[in-house]
């Protein structure tokens, strides 16, 4: 019995997560780019739109998770490669600790500025586990259908530009980018053959 089925559905595990990175990136990181310039440019920042980006947070975070453990897993599977397992778990540990942030203000329907201090330093810690991450990322022997550089490189940007906080906006896009590649990496590995 294959154990990347999926029971019901025979949809690769992979594949599902590859979507839903997809989905990370189109659903999720669009909209609350195009929310985000809207409540700047509009001053919503007492209204629902506060609470829409912030609902865009936890599932963004959510699919985050999941998408690293099943890259982690297919790393880990398929290729033999555990050099960037900590650091899958760092990555792992910050979407979750953004997602216990996002929770405590959806809850108390407020923003502090302890909480957005804490974000802040989530995000930065993140974008530089991300480059550490992906440069390591490129001592794997398999080029992962090819994407393996154009992922590497696009995480890199975006962590640099997440690093410096005051340009990270600017990153992403290039995040954006790269949870594309990542979601391609993952539908292509069904058809890639096993490491021997």
């Amino acid at each position: 019995m294959n154990t990347d089925k999926a029971v019901s559905t025979g949809v690769s595990l992979y594949t599902l997560a590859g979507w839903l990175s997809i989905l990370h990136a189109v659903i999720v990181i669009l909209p609350k780019v195009a929310v985000d310039f809207f409540a700047e440019s509009m001053s919503l920042s007492g209204s629902g739109i506060i609470q829409l980006i912030t609902g865009f947070h936890a599932v963004g975070n959510l699919l985050g998770i999941y998408v690293l453990f099943m890259f982690r897993r297919l790393l880990n599977e398929r290729h033999r490669f555990h050099n960037v397992d900590t650091l899958i778990n760092a990555l792992i540990c910050c979407y979750a600790a953004a997602a216990l942030i996002v929770a405590v203000e959806l809850v108390l329907n407020t923003q502090f500025s302890v909480m957005f201090a804490l974000q802040i330093i989530v995000y930065a810690l993140s974008s530089l586990i991300s480059i550490v991450y992906a440069i390591r990322l490129l001592k794997l022997e398999c080029n992962l259908s090819g994407l393996l550089k154009p992922y590497v490189y696009s995480t890199i940007a975006g962590g640099l530009f997440g690093v410096t906080l005051v340009l990270g906006e600017y990153g992403r896009p290039f995040f954006m980018v790269s949870l594309i590649l990542l979601g391609m990496i993952l539908i292509r590995a069904e058809s890639e053959p096993e490491y021997l």
